[in-house]
């Protein structure tokens, strides 16, 4: 289910005063809020179908600030679609909460995340992060065979 992913009332009545001089009340933003992600959650249950039908998907996560807690904006991507979801945590708990991967068979792009393993798919790691990986392990280490191998994979 979709919510205002914990955006402040006060930081977007700040935004609609900053951006357009245009006085908004936080029970307005509230009920904007509210019927934006009502309004969403058809699209949402419509992209969990097409995702988890893909031949391919890429999978990452960062972190983000959520009312000042820390959270994690999980997301799933292909060419074509990107679905966001915030969750409060990390691991597999929030990846089976999107509702794609567990019905995901198709080929599962990711970073080396022990969390993603769990997922009855094929698995494919990202050059992205394992560059950045011989990257540290070059500079920071050392170790030699690690620069070798970066230029091999670009």
């Amino acid at each position: 289910m979709l919510s205002s992913w914990g955006v402040t009332i006060d930081s977007n009545r700040d935004h609609f005063w900053d951006q357009a001089k245009i006085p908004v009340s936080p029970g307005s933003i509230f009920g904007f809020n509210q019927e934006a992600c009502q309004l969403l959650e058809a699209f949402q249950d419509f992209l969990v179908a097409q995702l988890s039908r893909l031949p391919v998907l890429h999978a990452d996560k960062t972190g983000i600030r959520i009312d000042k807690a820390l959270h994690w904006l999980h997301y799933l991507s292909n060419d074509q679609w990107t679905f966001f979801f915030p969750h409060a945590k990390r691991g597999g708990e929030a990846l089976k909460a999107m509702g794609v991967l567990d019905h995901f068979h198709g080929r599962l792009g990711h970073d080396h995340w022990k969390a993603y393993l769990q997922f009855n798919c094929t698995h494919f790691l990202c050059n992205a992060h394992d560059r950045r990986e011989l990257e540290c392990a070059a500079e920071q280490d050392g170790q030699k065979w690690a620069g070798s191998i970066k230029e091999l994979l670009l």
